[in-house]
């Protein structure tokens, strides 16, 4: 079978997501992610998601096949984990719509309400309650120098605790589906304290298919032992 076809179409995606990469970081933060997640790069990703599927169905080799399905998982997940895959979601399943937003929590205070930015209205209500048992300030006992500010978080549904977490700048919390992260709070009183809640579904596909990708590598180079005579590796050409 002539591979080369398979080769060009392989080899036009590797350059088109080095341009992408190049074009992203000329265009900024906002416009960057505006691109991304438009439905010609949707369509994009869904096609490279397809394509590594089927490479890892027919290709040869253990290793190689690990690896296309951890690729073809991070992709999927990062598609699902959207803000269209998310709509298309709710459309398709009946699935809540898409949280990106903010909570205020005053200390010992029950809150499920989701705020818009500058908590001008309210735009959704999680599914269970937080509450907020302690803000605090985390200092050098030497020099008095602020090592972190944190917050004890815990997720209260039917009355109870069922998580805790102590939340940091870049120690969010996670549970059913959305991430809360530290945004601010009332750290000289330490009377209350804001955090961002987005949806991260997707985020589990996208974990696993790092395992995966990595197990891939790693099988290839270390442990699956190279064909005798030469020819291109554990798994063949």
């Amino acid at each position: 079978m002539d591979r080369r076809p398979v080769q060009a179409v392989e080899l036009g995606g590797v350059a088109s997501l080095a341009a992408l990469c190049v074009v992203g970081a000329f265009l900024g933060p906002e416009r960057a992610r505006r691109l991304f997640n438009s439905w010609p790069m949707g369509a994009f990703w869904s096609a490279g998601a397809l394509w590594l599927l089927g490479r890892a169905v027919v290709g040869r080799g253990v290793a190689r096949r690990v690896a296309l399905l951890g690729a073809a998982f991070i992709l999927a997940g990062g598609l699902w984990g959207s803000a269209s895959g998310r709509r298309l979601a709710e459309r398709l399943l009946g699935w809540p719509a898409p949280v990106d937003g903010y909570l205020f929590l005053p200390r010992g205070r029950l809150c499920d309400d989701v705020f818009s930015h500058g908590f001008e209205h309210r735009i959704a209500r999680l599914p269970f309650h937080l509450v907020c048992h302690t803000v605090r300030v985390d200092a050098d006992p030497a020099g008095g120098a602020v090592r972190e500010y944190a917050a004890d978080v815990a997720v209260v549904s039917g009355g109870r605790d069922v998580c805790r977490a102590s939340v940091a700048m870049n120690r969010p919390l996670r549970h059913g589906g959305y991430q809360f992260s530290l945004q601010g709070g009332g750290w000289e009183r330490g009377d209350y304290v804001m955090l961002r809640a987005k949806s991260d579904r997707g985020l589990f596909a996208v974990y696993a298919g790092m395992l995966l990708l990595c197990t891939g590598v790693f099988l290839h180079f270390w442990l699956l032992p190279a064909p005798s005579g030469g020819g291109g590796g554990a798994d063949g050409p």
